[in-house]
């Protein structure tokens, strides 16, 4: 398989940085807010740093991008750029709800060719490589077969912005035309969901 070593490398330190989540899973003291409102955990960042030191550790020439601490600056000609969301699902992690998850992405020339998305409290890992499929755990997935409105079913996110407020009631209109509204509270899990057909979109 094309970019086996690097997706045995991203699964593997999902998995770690998962671990290291579970161990301050619920514990509300260990946060604070952004400027956006939303919130970020210690563990937010000890994940983020494990993740920087696994995945470059094993491709030191990569770019690294992480949410919490940006980009890695003062690289020049590398072939493949680390994108991660060390915890996926904030809110959910601090009042105690199993649904969060660590996200990573991969770049290689440019072009996205591997993503994993794992939630360590249920074990499941969401993972795909460009042109080689998509998967849950070891059993490949497809996308559902909905092709209106009225068949789907929904996730959606909210967005720290003026902007969703300023639209919330044309949102909920929409949604009326829907077959049901599911929230999880982790846009990462969402997603790898739709690719496996249990919604239709995320928005």
């Amino acid at each position: 398989m094309k970019f086996a070593d690097e997706l045995q490398v991203a699964k593997s330190a999902a998995i770690e940085a998962g671990e290291l989540l579970t161990s301050y899973f619920g514990q509300q003291k260990f946060y604070h807010h952004k400027e956006d409102q939303s919130l970020v955990s210690k563990a937010d960042k000890e994940s983020e740093k494990l993740l920087s030191e696994k995945l470059l550790a094993a491709y030191p020439k990569s770019e690294f991008i992480g949410e919490e601490t940006g980009v890695r600056k003062g690289l020049n000609d590398f072939q493949r750029r680390w994108a991660v969301d060390p915890l996926d699902g904030t809110t959910n992690f601090i009042y105690g709800i199993p649904m969060y998850c660590v996200s990573i992405g991969m770049q290689f020339e440019n072009e996205w060719v591997l993503g994993v998305v794992y939630n360590p409290q249920t074990k499941d890992m969401y993972w795909g490589v460009k042109d080689q499929g998509a998967f849950h755990n070891d059993r490949k997935i497809n996308i559902g077969n909905a092709t209106s409105l009225s068949e789907a079913v929904i996730g959606i996110g909210r967005a720290f912005s003026e902007i969703y407020l300023d639209s919330i009631r044309d949102f909920y209109k929409f949604l009326s035309n829907v077959r049901a509204v599911r929230s999880l509270g982790a846009a990462a899990i969402d997603m790898a969901r739709v690719a496996e057909g249990a919604l239709d979109v995320y928005v």
